[in-house]
């Protein structure tokens, strides 16, 4: 799992290892390079947060590029999902920011409608720091380790919601799209842990 310290709190998200292993090996690899480190949340919407940028500006991120990883069963249908930011249009542009939504945003996963973007977290807790971010509020750091059993519990649960979220499939209103602005901007079967042998 992921422990974002920010200056409002910590929020913690399990990493979904198995089914986005590009997409979090980047991510923990940027991690563990030191690489976030006091970034600003540099968009703040009723919807969504994003961060991940050393520049604070939206248009900076990491040298190195990933190619957009998605999962049948994997998407943006419940709030507080973790996803890739990249640039509008180019879905292979993903590098280290990244967003959390705050509510269901199904279509962000619609190549159709534009979309196409990696999903590879959950929020299972800290919901309320997501919610009290402000714009330019920092991300101190990111640290990653193993749940604990209370943690492991509230993953499942979190989970849970997901899959039934995803079977519903309700329909929402478009929003505009999270990315950075520039070219530096970056079915499964489920069970009870949604279907993720995740390894944090």
């Amino acid at each position: 799992m992921a422990s974002i310290k920010t200056n409002r709190g910590v929020i913690k998200f399990v990493l979904f290892e198995k089914d986005m292993p590009v997409t979090c090996k980047n991510f923990v690899d940027l991690v563990n390079s030191g690489f976030y480190k006091n970034h600003k949340f540099h968009r703040v919407e009723d919807w969504v947060i994003q961060t991940g940028d050393p520049t604070g500006t939206g248009t900076g991120g990491s040298p190195d590029k990933i190619k957009l990883e998605m999962c049948d069963g994997l998407g943006f249908e419940v709030p507080y999902m973790v996803g890739m930011a990249r640039q509008s249009g180019d879905q292979d542009s993903a590098s280290s920011q990244f967003f959390i939504t705050m509510n269901p945003v199904a279509q962000l996963q619609d190549l159709a409608m534009g979309g196409g973007y990696a999903c590879f977290g959950l929020v299972f807790t800290g919901q309320d720091v997501v919610k009290n971010i402000k714009l330019n509020d920092t991300m101190e750091s990111i640290t990653i380790s193993e749940p604990t059993e209370e943690e492991l519990k509230l993953i499942e649960t979190g989970c849970k919601a997901l899959i039934e979220a995803k079977a519903k499939m309700p329909e929402f209103k478009p929003v505009p799209a999270p990315g950075a602005s520039s070219s530096s901007e970056s079915q499964h079967e489920h069970d009870e842990n949604c279907g993720h042998d995740h390894g944090h």
